[in-house]
């Protein structure tokens, strides 16, 4: 062989080598167990990384060899972040990608310490969009902390109150307390039919299968007997849905309180008798949650009396 046979061949085993390899990006990728991520998260207090991948993937490569070869990018990374290097298609990967439904390699999640997701990148991205992402993540968790903060040191300001829900909703921690219930103490009868809370009620009157507004309180009775006003700004079947899934909630809770309150709320679900397939519609998503295929008031009652004998 020649000796320009010979570098040639060099060469190309080298770059067959380049383009089928991991890049090594200096980020601080997870030298611990995956059931560690969020104790370490907790006592860091930082939001955590998922890199999902795979072998051999084109957009993964592109992704590390560009934004995350770059000073600046690995560098608030690994400030910021506790951070975890997932292969869906090895190992524990294959578990992990099935818990959180991975379709594109490479994605990337951004989580809080509950493990509910702050954000989600899908695909190659470039330095600019992975740094609007990674500030966005960070910026939500400081939000949520200072936010948090200003709750247990007594902040209870109305318009505090109604922010403070939206930043624990989106932190996967609204069901922690009763934030929902004192914003709504807050505010009059009248207050409650502005824009601002019919929108506030439709997002939380039944939310995560938790309903934060009972029957007789005033909210409830408002978009209870305001439809109509409602359905200038929402879907008329899902302002249904939210207000038949609290009442056969509360008919369910009622049998554990003795019966209490069974014949106020089956009047007000019996008029929607016959009412069929009724379930949440998942904005994300786009599908339906906490279904009840049908209303039939007849077997409610008939199933409460059973609960009833059997309490």
């Amino acid at each position: 062989m020649n000796l320009n046979k010979f570098i040639l061949t060099l060469f190309l085993l080298f770059l067959f080598k380049w383009s089928f390899a991991q890049y090594d990006t200096a980020i601080h990728f997870n030298k611990y167990a995956f059931e560690e991520v969020f104790a370490k998260a907790k006592e860091a207090n930082k939001p955590i990384m998922l890199y999902f991948h795979i072998d051999g993937c084109g957009s993964c490569i592109q992704l590390e060899r560009g934004a995350f070869a770059q000073k600046d990018i690995y560098s608030f990374i690994n400030s910021n972040f506790i951070v975890y290097n997932i292969n869906t298609q090895k190992g524990e990967g294959l578990e992990i990608n099935k818990h959180y439904k991975i379709k594109v390699n490479p994605t990337i999640l951004f989580l809080n310490q509950l493990g509910s997701t702050i954000d989600r990148v899908e695909g190659y991205q470039g330095m600019f969009q992975i740094y609007e992402h990674l500030k966005r993540a960070v910026d939500k968790v400081d939000l949520y902390l200072y936010a948090k903060n200003e709750y247990t040191h007594g902040n209870r300001k109305p318009d505090f109150l109604y922010k403070y829900s939206y930043i624990l909703d989106e932190a996967g921690d609204l069901d922690s307390g009763n934030v929902v219930g004192e914003y709504l103490a807050t505010q009059t009868n009248k207050q409650l039919m502005t824009e601002k809370n019919i929108g506030y009620i439709y997002d939380f009157v039944f939310y995560n299968n938790i309903f934060y507004m009972g029957h007789s309180s005033s909210a409830f009775q408002m978009i209870y007997n305001n439809k109509n006003i409602f359905a200038r700004y929402f879907n008329m079947n899902q302002i249904d849905a939210r207000i038949i899934l609290t009442l056969h909630a509360e008919i369910q809770k009622s049998c554990s309180n003795g019966g209490k309150d069974f014949e106020e709320l089956y009047n007000l679900l019996k008029v929607y008798h016959g009412r069929k397939n009724i379930g949440l519609e998942d904005s994300d998503e786009k599908k339906q949650t906490y279904m009840i295929n049908v209303i039939d008031t007849i077997q409610i009652k008939t199933d409460f009396s059973r609960c009833l004998i059997r309490k």
